[in-house]
């Protein structure tokens, strides 16, 4: 589906708004999120927020999957408990189509764990919408275009997009529900919650101006059914997994 996309596209990025390390079962439970890092690796992505699930695997596994990402891992509300020093760069900004994209990442609560068995760095979170407000100001005169990837929930997304007019696309997680991609108004805030464990995908089609304001927008949610073959390589990748070499 990813390639069939970049075939038709030439502009495109591949997002996830985090919860991605431990839905896998055992396997992904046992090597704390190796396995869909190396996934996630060879399927381009370009960028990830990291969720509480993601949080669940301890500090120091989170690094680890952190330095074998192949592309930046966000949370500008995760925090060392004991400095108050960010987890992880809050934003990475991204050339794209002639505009500058600044995708900020925002850790959600549900699920959040309160201590990692041990895990000698202990995490905490700040406020999301006014960790959004700080870092939107931040890249405003740096980008054109304003991503957000948050796990915080529909219902706290659908409030940061009404405070915070200034972010064109928000990609929502931390509900595991499915919602298809829909604008929150006439120039801001796409909402894209599509599901989850690999079953969906949300899929959004945008225009933008010289300006970076939304032109046109289409947004489907994808069901990755039996129409869509599989990748060789991915395949080769996931059987290889399966068989524990």
């Amino acid at each position: 589906m990813i390639n069939a996309v970049r075939n038709e596209s030439e502009y495109t990025l591949v997002l996830d708004a985090g919860n991605a390390l431990l839905k896998t079962g055992d396997i992904q439970v046992t090597r704390s999120g190796q396995v869909m890092i190396e996934a996630m690796n060879m399927m381009g992505y370009d960028a990830m927020a990291i969720g509480p699930q993601d949080v669940a695997i301890g500090a120091a596994a989170l690094r680890e999957r952190i330095a074998q990402a192949a592309f930046p891992v966000l949370s500008a509300n995760l925090r060392v408990a004991d400095t108050g020093a960010l987890f992880v760069e809050p934003y990475v900004l991204l050339p794209l189509a002639g505009h500058t994209v600044a995708i900020i990442g925002i850790t959600g609560s549900e699920g959040f764990p309160q201590s990692a068995a041990n895990d000698a760095e202990r995490l905490t979170l700040v406020d999301p919408l006014d960790t959004a407000r700080e870092y939107v100001a931040a890249v405003s005169s740096q980008a054109d275009i304003i991503i957000l990837l948050s796990n915080a929930g529909l219902l706290v997304n659908q409030v940061i997009a009404q405070k915070l007019p200034d972010i064109d696309v928000i990609v929502t997680g931390g509900t595991s529900t499915l919602t298809t991609p829909i604008r929150y108004d006439e120039d801001h805030a796409i909402l894209a919650e599509a599901g989850y464990r690999g079953e969906w995908l949300g899929r959004m089609a945008l225009g933008f101006d010289a300006t970076g304001k939304i032109t046109s927008f289409q947004g489907e949610a994808v069901a990755l059914t039996d129409e869509y073959a599989d990748d060789p390589a991915m395949r080769q990748f996931v059987n290889r997994v399966k068989s524990g070499s």
